[in-house]
């Protein structure tokens, strides 16, 4: 996977997040890579529980259920809005990735 695409992953982990669960559905981890793969990414199991933990490390609040196997689901009422800057640096990375069309990265 190029470096562009591993940048634009947590941005369409987060979308599967705020797309597919709530409070009360969550995902598998088979789930997520599942859907991961509508959008052209196919992570391994591995990475998903760093991107995971990363995405929480930075404020985007995602629990288990505690089951076996864990169902992951994103808790908005937990979660704090993006500031001004992290938003511009998420842009800044969708625009200049390299693997995407500009008419694309212009609609991201």
């Amino acid at each position: 996977m190029r470096r562009d695409s591993k940048k634009l992953k947590l941005v369409y982990l987060m979308r599967v997040f705020k797309e597919s669960t709530d409070a009360t559905h969550g995902l598998t981890i088979p789930e997520i890579i599942k859907k991961m793969g509508a959008y052209g990414f196919t992570p391994e199991r591995k990475s998903l529980y760093d991107d995971i933990l990363t995405l929480g490390a930075h404020g985007f609040a995602i629990d288990s259920d505690g089951k076996r196997p864990p169902r992951y689901h994103y808790t908005p009422d937990s979660d704090k809005d993006l500031t001004l800057r992290e938003m511009k640096l998420i842009s800044d990375c969708v625009r200049s990735s390299k693997f995407m069309s500009s008419e694309t990265s212009n609609k991201i």
